[in-house]
């Protein structure tokens, strides 16, 4: 057993105590002390966090703070775990640290008996000086006994419950089993099974796993379980009755997948097993027969191969996949299912061999259908996803992903928000609206399938009555903030919006936006004609004499020249015509 520092005080003679008297070494029983106090000494193993804590305590206030850290002995160890590693500080006056707290994963057989001594460490010079005595203390970890939950025990006077009543003789049997500890002890857990008939095994698969037996003779057969810890831990034993009975006849069987399967266009999403009870001395060929037939109602499942052979000597398949295909899914094959149904067809000894054919069920959800395009928006903020004109017919697009067999009769309705709707069908499509008054209109969109499955979208427009630039925008199919439309190029011909709808169709393809010519030795400044209806948009020419000043402040102002073209306006500097000038084209929207 360690003992603390605080149990050992040394004493020695030197020639000098002749004279002086006794001379104490080591450490003073009047000097200061850091004290380590848990909070239990013994703790038992948990898989819960932060169930211990520690606290530093000194022997008198200090005058200056104190940063103690703990160190363990021994060192390594996966006993405890502490919150920090890092010093914690005292403050001046106090006298006690922070709770440090620990969790405490794992309790092992040195842990139980010697126990980890908890020592202080001071880290600043002010408390290695004055607090000279490190008072540790011991504590202990116990490790706890693991508990099997699965199986359960059961009076062995009683009826076993199922499966344990009507266990097949000579068919390997899964008995599962689950098993209640810490994390710590998981993967050395040793589960022991007595399986009643002589036979005694262990398996170490952690706290969850199964176990397969085949028994030779019938009758009743006393099972016992128990699990065993690394650190020797032992459960109560789990002791349970099964009962054998004679094997079946020799079988065929398919086994289901995981029901329901969902309706997909991916083809080999699922898959199923072709099983024989015991198997064969030659290859066995096996039909598969669904029922009902693929239908509208009954809905749709594709097999790889509807004939699968079983090699000689083996059971089932192992190096291949059956796959199967859920096309529909209707009401009728979510509640009664397809039936596969196994059929040995050669060679003629398997046939009279193999008595019993257990099929299988799959049933088929059908899948809603999923709206790509409109794209929902937030209907509860002031965004819109198109800006409408009144009176002018739009173009909705809508697209719709669903599986083959229901694209089809795809139903798709349109609520327009203004009191009408309209329905449509297909996957994917268009349709034209015209609103008659202005304001916001909340669209919904509604999908639906043949049997049932939907989907619903909503978003907001803005339909807005005829005016200026807003209304240009809107006949091009544009939307969003005028300012920002007003200055991109729609259609990539490098003239920017703003311009296109300034000058209407006084533009002329090939010639420029500004153009400098002279007239009679006067420079004239030529752009095409505005647009008497382009009410909101003004349009000016701005000149300069120095083109790095950015200072465009040359007076300029329109002509009124009877030689200038019919559809372009001129400009020229309002004052004497500088020696150089520069000038610029500009579009505003009001």
């Amino acid at each position: 057993m360690r003992m603390s520092n605080i149990d050992i005080i040394t004493k020695r003679w030197t020639p000098s105590l002749l004279l002086a008297g006794l001379l104490w070494t080591g450490v003073s029983a009047w000097a200061q002390s850091v004290r380590v106090v848990p909070s239990a000494l013994i703790y038992d193993e948990t898989s819960t966090n932060a169930t211990g804590f520690l606290t530093f305590i000194l022997s008198e206030p200090p005058a200056d703070a104190v940063y103690v850290r703990l160190v363990t002995l021994p060192a390594v160890q996966s006993n405890l775990v502490f919150a920090t590693t890092n010093a914690l500080k005292i403050f001046t006056g106090a006298t006690n640290s922070q709770p440090l707290f620990f969790s405490i994963p794992d309790g092992t057989l040195d842990s139980e008996i010697l126990g980890i001594e908890l020592i202080p460490v001071l880290t600043n010079s002010y408390a290695i000086g004055r607090y000279l005595d490190m008072q540790s203390a011991n504590v202990f970890v116990k490790n706890l006994r693991p508990r099997v939950t699965n199986p359960v025990s059961r009076d062995i006077a009683d009826t076993p419950l199922p499966p344990y009543n009507s266990i097949a003789m000579g068919v390997p049997f899964l008995f599962g089993y689950t098993v209640t500890d810490v994390p710590a002890d998981a993967a050395g857990m040793v589960v022991t099974w007595d399986f009643g008939d002589g036979v005694i095994q262990a398996v170490t698969n952690g706290l969850t796993g199964q176990i397969a037996h085949t028994y030779t003779s019938l009758g009743d057969k006393i099972v016992r379980v128990q699990a065993t810890d690394k650190d020797g831990g032992a459960s109560d034993e789990v002791v349970f009755k099964v009962i054998l009975v004679p094997p079946p006849p020799p079988t065929v069987r398919v086994l289901s997948p995981v029901n329901p399967l969902y309706e997909t266009s991916i083809p080999n999403t699922a898959s199923i097993a072709v099983q024989l009870s015991e198997a064969f001395t030659n290859s066995v060929l096996v039909q598969l027969n669904v029922t009902p037939a693929n239908s509208t109602f009954s809905g749709s499942l594709l097999l790889s191969t509807n004939r699968w052979v079983i090699p000689p000597g083996q059971t089932e398949v192992t190096n291949f996949t059956l796959y199967l295909s859920p096309r529909d899914g209707t009401p009728a094959s979510l509640i009664n299912g397809f039936t596969i149904t196994p059929q040995i067809v050669s060679p003629p000894t398997a046939v009279a061999h193999y008595q019993i054919q257990t099929p299988a069920v799959v049933t088929i959800a059908n899948a809603a259908p999923v709206i790509n395009y409109p794209i929902p928006s937030d209907i509860t903020s002031d965004s819109v996803v198109y800006t409408i004109l009144k009176g002018v017919p739009w173009t909705f697009n809508w697209d719709v992903t669903d599986t083959v067999s229901d694209l089809a009769t795809l139903a798709v309705s349109w609520n327009f928000g203004d009191g009408t709707s309209s329905m449509a069908n297909g996957g994917s499509g268009s349709i034209v609206h015209t609103y008659t008054s202005p304001g916001d209109k909340l669209v919904r969109v509604c999908a639906t399938d043949k049997d049932g499955g939907t989907e619903e979208i909503m978003f907001k427009v803005r339909v807005l009555a005829p005016v200026g630039f807003e209304l240009w925008a809107a006949s091009k199919g544009l939307s969003g903030d005028l300012n920002v439309l007003f200055a991109l190029d729609r259609n990539g011909d490098g003239i920017a919006n703003g311009f296109e709808y300034a000058f209407g169709t006084n533009l002329t393809e090939g010639l420029p936006l500004l153009t400098v010519r002279m007239v009679n030795g006067q420079p004239r400044i030529e752009t095409p004609k505005r647009d008497i209806a382009a009410l909101d948009a003004y349009v000016v020419v701005q000149g300069c004499t120095n083109l790095l000043s950015g200072d465009w402040s040359l007076p300029m102002g329109p002509l009124i020249q009877t030689e200038k073209p019919e559809d372009r306006d001129w400009y020229a500097p309002l004052v004497g015509v500088p020696d150089t000038a520069f000038f610029r084209l500009r579009a505003i929207l009001d």
